[in-house]
């Protein structure tokens, strides 16, 4: 026979996904790669020098080293970067802008849902969920009839629903389902 510890870990059941943080962690990442191709694609244009993952660490600095092996040949007095762009006329105006919009979004990682997903985990959790997906039901089936004020439910239940306002609808409160504070 086993143990309500073993039943226990047996369950994960989905209770909320968070798709708005999940969007604005997407679009930060996203954000992240189109600026990383711009810069790859205007270090190209203005030295014809490829980058690597290591140049978008220090961008300023690895653009003047990109310049000075861009433009080896012409530069037997082996000028710096920063002296180069100055007297090739070199506008970089362009590579400090995106240089200060990547800095914003440097720690953009890809996101996965999972990182976005409440789950009940315990046979209490899952019954509080229950429950509280009965009583939504119940007010879905009364609402026709009656009018009712999402406030007031959420008040009635000590807020183990809530009113989604972007849905225009109650839902459950997974903190309260998880124990959290909300």
């Amino acid at each position: 026979m086993e143990t309500t510890a073993t039943l226990n870990k047996k369950i994960k059941k989905e209770i909320f996904v968070d798709t708005d943080g999940f969007n604005r962690k997407q679009a930060d990442y996203n954000r992240k790669k189109q600026i990383e191709q711009n810069i790859r694609f205007l270090v190209k244009k203005l030295t014809k020098q490829t980058t690597s993952a290591e140049f978008y660490k220090d961008i300023p600095t690895n653009f003047y080293k990109a310049v000075e092996k861009g433009f080896a040949k012409s530069n037997p007095m082996k000028l710096k970067g920063q002296k180069l762009v100055g007297l090739l006329d070199i506008d970089t105006s362009e590579i400090f802008n995106l240089d200060r919009q990547y800095q914003a979004v440097r720690k953009a990682k890809e996101p996965s849902m999972v990182e976005f997903t409440v789950y009940a985990e315990t046979k209490e959790q899952l019954d509080k969920f229950n429950a509280c997906q009965k009583f939504i039901n119940a007010y879905k089936e009364l609402e026709p009839h009656i009018k009712l004020y999402p406030m007031n439910m959420m008040q009635g239940t000590s807020h183990a629903v809530r009113w989604n306002m972007r849905k225009n609808e109650l839902e459950v409160n997974h903190q309260w389902i998880k124990g959290e504070r909300f």
